[in-house]
Formats: structure tokens, sequence, C-alpha cells
């Protein structure tokens, strides 16, 4: 089961977007991100997947939407990264898991 689905297909009110590569579902995932500052035993799972399909809305984006990557600057995502690299408990571990995606 998904972390996702276990979030109940909705996080503080939010729905999950249907589509997995699209704006809708980068703007949901930053809610993710921006209620999970920091990582923890609780969120790792969930901060795992989400920095995971960030990473492919951001390759997809590339290809077929360039505004994906405005708003993922616009909504400062790349602070939440370098931020979830700094704790360095998770350091390694969320390295390895993002680039063996």
């Amino acid at each position: 089961m998904s972390v996702f689905t276990r979030a109940k297909n909705g996080l503080f009110g939010q729905i999950k977007p249907k589509n997995p590569h699209s704006l809708e579902n980068l703007k949901y995932l930053y809610g993710v991100l921006s209620r999970n500052p920091t990582i923890s035993d609780a969120n790792r799972d969930l901060l795992i997947e989400t920095l995971r399909f960030i990473s492919e809305i951001l390759l997809w984006g590339d290809q077929n939407d360039t505004s994906v990557f405005d708003v993922f600057l616009e909504r400062g995502m790349l602070t939440f990264f370098l931020n979830y690299m700094r704790q360095k408990k998770w350091t390694l571990y969320l390295w390895s898991s993002v680039t063996n995606a």
C-alpha cells in the first residue's frame, strides 16, 4: 500500500490529483513538503516517496510542460531538498533512496 494511499487520498483537506505527472500533483506534493519540514521516523517513507515523485514530475515537465520547473522554483522546493540533506542522520538514506529511484 502506497504511503499516499494511507493518507486516505487526501492530505489535510487536499485531494491528490489523478494524474501523477502534472502541475497539480506537483502543487499537492509541495503541500506534503511544507507540512513536513524535518525528517523523522514517522514521516521518512512519506518524504522519500514525495521527493521521488517530485523528481519524476520535474523530468516529465522538462519534456512536456515547462511551467512545472517554474512552479518548482517559485515555491522554493529546492530549499526543502537541501534542508533534508542537511539533517545528518538522514543524508545517506535520502541520497541513496532518491538516486536509486
